[in-house]
């Protein structure tokens, strides 16, 4: 999945909360860690997304470089599957995100036709979705999912530039670039939290980045890091509007 907005060569993630809940944790048991491949797993195996469960979407890649999804069940068990047959090495079924209920939602590539996104539901059923339209034409790729069904995610034009999206729970899809974006610069929606309120980063004409948040009613917020203006991308977001900040070097 290509993604063009913040593509830089080092970056720095900055989860305060976690830093905090963690030292607090260590200080009363040391937390153990689980090591694990999916079936198949030939040339490794990348989580992307976990759920309140513990249910564990992302990719494997197998003996042809080529990738399927899987998702790892809170007991430990797997479920494998593809969204469309790869053709070449390096492409497939690439899943990004898992909301409470079991949804999946991600990118997949047959290496021919444009990659689209996807969402699939606990019982196993696929469905398929593009931005549509010429600016649309060249790919999708589907990033977070929340639990109303809600994903933000990103699609490509003609010149390769990705720009953000949001799809509704009944597939309905609003295309979108923050004000100030550079058309050749492009965006990305990162993230939606509950309440659907998105948030990402897009370029300027300065070839600056700036963090966003989008309100359900289409309302934009800039974000840029106080000290910093210009080197940010906002990535995560959770219901109380807490944000992690990713800087820019």
């Amino acid at each position: 999945m290509r993604r063009n907005v913040g593509k830089v060569s080092l970056s720095f993630l900055l989860v305060l909360c976690g830093l905090l809940l963690g030292s607090k944790a260590n200080a009363q048991a040391q937390s153990s860690i689980i090591t694990f491949d999916a079936p198949g797993a030939s040339h490794g195996t990348q989580p992307r997304g976990i759920n309140s469960a513990g249910a564990i979407t992302g990719w494997y890649t197998d003996a042809n470089s080529r990738r399927h999804g899987f998702l790892r069940a809170p007991d430990g068990t797997f479920a494998t599957f593809d969204v469309v047959s790869p053709s070449s090495p390096g492409i497939g079924t690439e899943p990004s995100s898992i909301n409470s209920d079991g949804v999946v939602t991600g990118d997949a590539a047959d290496g021919i036709t444009p990659e689209v996104g996807f969402v699939r539901m606990p019982d196993g059923r696929l469905t398929t979705f593009a931005v549509p339209g010429p600016s649309g034409a060249f790919g999708t790729a589907g990033l977070s999912i929340n639990n109303a069904g809600e994903i933000a995610g990103i699609y490509f034009d003609s010149s390769d530039v990705n720009h953000s999206f949001v799809r509704a729970a009944n597939g309905t899809i609003t295309a979108f670039d923050p004000p100030g974006t550079d058309p050749s610069g492009g965006s990305a929606a990162d993230s939606i939290n509950a309440k659907g309120m998105v948030v990402g980063s897009y370029r300027d004409a300065n070839f600056a980045f700036h963090g966003y948040i989008r309100f359900p009613h289409g309302t934009f917020t800039t974000v840029d890091f106080p000290g910093v203006p210009g080197s940010i991308d906002v990535v995560d977001i959770n219901f109380s509007r807490h944000k992690h900040w990713n800087l820019l070097k």
